[in-house]
């Protein structure tokens, strides 16, 4: 659901709670730039219609993608793992590519493996290690 507060009334509660929780609703699909200009639309109902409708594209196609490879200094892992990121940022829009190592808070790299891959477009496994 994408509420738009142009509509106010509902529209309008819904989308200021949506905001709220924003990272639950929408992860990896849209970001809270896009979903914000909601507030802005302005013009003619067709026009309207095309934002909102290329909105909801996005909200329903993630733009994550998980990369799972190995983390060892291997100049050639990282020019690959360099080149998966050119790719994915060619897009237009752009997938965001990322491995789970480049976050520094994760508390047990499990579960953030299996959420990440529940969450994105597609996953990129390079096996060329153990």
């Amino acid at each position: 659901m994408l509420p738009v507060p142009r509509f106010s009334k509902a529209a309008k509660e819904i989308y200021y709670d949506v905001l709220d929780s924003f990272d639950q609703t929408y992860p990896g699909h849209l970001t809270k730039e896009e979903f914000e200009n909601l507030s802005q639309i302005v013009g003619e109902p067709s026009v309207l219609a095309q934002r909102v409708i290329n909105l909801a594209e996005l909200a329903l196609t993630s733009r994550s993608v998980f990369v799972i490879m190995s983390f060892s200094d291997d100049p050639s892992l990282e020019d690959a793992y360099e080149s998966f990121k050119d790719v994915c940022s060619a897009f237009k829009p752009p997938y965001d590519c990322r491995r789970v190592d480049e976050e520094s808070d994760v508390p047990r790299i499990l579960p953030e493996i299996l959420t990440r891959i529940s969450r994105c477009a597609f996953t990129i496994v390079d096996l060329s290690e153990e």
